[in-house]
């Protein structure tokens, strides 16, 4: 585990965090919240979208 997450460039790791993080607090927002907020379930789905889009898209440039 410790070998894959030092292949992994400083985009993918960020990524990665930003994807933990909004499932964790979607996670936490489905388990303890009552009622359920929405807008803050949308958030949450948007900082795991930005995490895959920093995967997918952004790179470390070339030397």
């Amino acid at each position: 585990m410790k070998k894959f997450f030092k292949s992994l460039d400083g985009y993918k790791k960020r990524g990665l965090v930003y994807i933990t993080i909004g499932v964790l607090l979607i996670s936490y927002e489905l388990i303890f919240v009552r009622p359920l907020r929405p807008t803050v379930l949308i958030l949450w789905t948007g900082v795991i979208g930005i995490g895959i889009i920093v995967i997918l898209y952004f790179r470390e440039p070339q030397e």
